[in-house]
């Protein structure tokens, strides 16, 4: 699928602002905490829209990927030496 753009809806914005990665996302999430209404990534693997704060993130390197489904993130971490499941307070640490 095309790969969805991660959003983020500011507290008090009536439009979403667009990020190019789920990590360039985390980033803005971790220097905005108190003003953000919702964060939204696409699922690594089927691009799916998701909120930030709910799905499953994987470290693998530098690239954080958010999952829906926890099962996939655990698929993706076997197939991928390195890559391990991180909680979103880490991810948004991680990213910034």
């Amino acid at each position: 699928p095309p790969a969805a753009a991660s959003e983020v809806w500011p507290k008090g914005a009536s439009a979403t602002r667009a990020f190019k990665t789920p990590t360039e996302l985390l980033a803005y999430v971790s220097a905005h905490q108190d003003g953000i209404r919702a964060a939204y990534v696409p699922d690594a693997t089927t691009g799916t829209l998701w909120f930030a704060d709910k799905a499953v993130w994987v470290a693998d390197g530098d690239e954080l990927l958010p999952f829906v489904a926890p099962a996939t993130a655990r698929a993706y971490v076997a197939e991928h030496g390195g890559a391990r499941v991180v909680t979103y307070a880490d991810a948004l640490e991680r990213a910034s």
